[in-house]
């Protein structure tokens, strides 16, 4: 429950840092993808729906974001511009959840060699 709470309000807060990009209406020259460990940057980029070649629209920011977070794969998201000639870069900065947080053993007993 906390966990699902942390994550509605964790996407609302992106969804208004999205809102304010400052470059809303430029062309997107390029997607780069940092921080991807065990997911291909090519995956991250065909979840998203803004592309190269198109107009940023902070709309589409936001429900690029709520696709990679639909993935499961990822704790944090952060997408970034940068002005590029006469438009702009998209930065797609992520943190990947850690494929195994832990191992814990329950039931299991000592058995003695005499036992064998």
């Amino acid at each position: 429950m906390l966990k699902l709470f942390k994550h509605k309000v964790l996407i609302i807060v992106l969804l208004m840092l999205a809102g304010g990009l400052w470059a809303a209406g430029e062309t997107i020259y390029e997607i780069r993808v940092d921080g991807t460990q065990n997911v291909a940057p090519e995956l991250v980029i065909s979840a998203m729906s803004v592309r190269v070649g198109d107009a940023l629209d902070p709309e589409s920011v936001a429900r690029s974001i709520k696709n990679l977070y639909r993935m499961g794969v990822f704790s944090d998201i952060r997408i970034e511009s940068e002005p590029y000639r006469t438009g702009i870069n998209l930065i797609v900065k992520v943190v990947e959840n850690p494929a195994v947080s832990s191992v814990t053993y329950q039931g299991f007993k000592v058995v003695k060699r005499s036992k064998w």
